[in-house]
């Protein structure tokens, strides 16, 4: 919610008014709902200065506001700019968990341009990339930089050629502009979807990666068919799971593996028809053994399964490899006699079609009921890197997606 300034007592008006302009103005001529027209002797000219609050949320007692000063002559427009500050996780170099910082000065995202939105963020996803990023194994562009890919929260602005969404909407969305470990950000209107009544935020924040990049494997790489089988390689965790209701929805026939019995009860309580201990020996005679023959495969950690794949999966069959920790060295022979495909993936590679596409699939899922996203744990954004750390050991396995409470 946004503070009008006229909500403001006369003495913080003044704080704003003294602290957002040039000390050479010399009159106030006029106060409005979100407005001060200013008089200045020493420009001729009148001012409008156009000032932004923060929300009445936060937990400062006075906060710098944003100002837009128009400076109006001749020849000439200059455009001055004080952001707002908000809280987030900074990153200033690659290293360790550790080089996250929670601090409370981050600058503000900026307006909305073009096709973006502006939302305050309530719950962000943590997923592996963003350790990736971290670490510098994957470039993060630019430092200091915000992490965070996905997220869930509500609209406070759009930009001028944004038609599906409103402010106060409720949305989520799988890639992000600005961050979104902190408490606002910019995201694109063709990666937002809206969220339902029906899940809650921290839900939200467990669809934008985890169900596109579960969606990409099997839809657009793999070319899933009705009564065809998937094997979730991995499934406990929050793509895996995402598999598994999206091949049911599909009408395949889901086997599952994780690594304890927790997770095997996630596993085929989100879909899965079949799931086995893939920390069991001889486990991959138990998947050959159950009667069908495996037309997908869907691998999570290929640097330990790669291999292993290249056994279970049928004639003609589909690999695709959504993570990998390293290298293995396979036998190249079998993708030969079997005709194999194996595929890589990743969201970067989505069309804007295919996202519009995937958006929609989504909106049915929740107005179906199948779309039920488990959150395995719930960290505070303050604690983000003990949530890094997290999505990487799995201290006691994998058990559904981990985000962070922003507000």
């Amino acid at each position: 919610m946004t503070l009008q300034f006229c909500d403001l007592p006369f003495e913080l008006k003044l704080y704003c008014i003294l602290n957002a302009l040039p000390v050479h103005l010399k009159g106030l001529a006029y106060l409005s709902t979100n407005s001060v027209l200013i008089w200045s002797p020493s420009l001729y000219k009148t001012r409008l200065l156009t000032v932004g609050f923060p929300s009445k949320n936060s937990t400062k007692a006075f906060e710098r506001p944003t100002c837009i000063d128009y400076r109006q002559t001749e020849k000439t427009r200059v455009t001055r700019r004080i952001r707002v500050t908000m809280k987030g996780i900074r990153v200033t170099e690659c290293g360790g968990p550790g080089v996250l910082k929670y601090v409370d000065d981050l600058a503000h995202p900026g307006k909305p341009s073009g096709k973006q939105l502006l939302v305050r963020v309530k719950s962000a996803g943590v997923n592996p990339v963003d350790t990736y990023i971290r670490s510098g194994q994957f470039s993060p562009g630019r430092l200091p930089y915000v992490p965070g890919c996905d997220g869930s929260g509500v609209v406070e602005e759009v930009g001028r050629l944004v038609t599906k969404f409103k402010k106060g909407d409720r949305v989520y969305w799988g890639i992000s502009n600005s961050g979104s470990y902190a408490e606002l950000v910019l995201v694109p209107e063709k990666t937002t979807f809206h969220l339902s009544e029906g899940l809650s935020f921290a839900q939200g924040a467990a669809i934008g990666v985890p169900y596109s990049t579960a969606y990409r494997a099997l839809v657009f790489k793999a070319h899933l068919s009705p009564g065809q089988t998937v094997l979730v390689h991995g499934a406990s965790g929050a793509v895996g799971l995402a598999c598994c209701q999206i091949a049911r929805a599909l009408d395949a026939y889901v086997i599952g593996t994780a690594g304890t019995d927790e997770g095997l009860r996630l596993v085929l309580a989100n879909g899965a028809n079949l799931a086995f201990n893939h920390r069991q020996n001889g486990y991959a005679d138990k998947i050959k053994g159950c009667g069908k023959t495996i037309d997908v495969i869907v691998e999570m950690l290929a640097n330990s399964n790669l291999d292993q794949d290249f056994e279970l999966i049928g004639q003609s069959g589909q690999i695709v490899i959504v993570g990998s920790r390293g290298r293995i060295e396979v036998d190249p022979l079998l993708t030969i006699f079997k005709e194999i495909s194996i595929h890589g993936t990743t969201l970067d590679g989505n069309s804007e079609e295919e996202w519009e596409k995937t958006g929609q699939f989504f909106a049915s899922g929740q107005e179906r009921g199948w779309l039920n996203p488990v959150v395995g744990r719930e960290f505070p954004l303050s604690e983000a890197d003990k949530a890094h750390g997290e999505v990487i050991e799995h201290k006691g396995g994998s058990h559904g997606k981990i985000v962070l409470n922003v507000i």
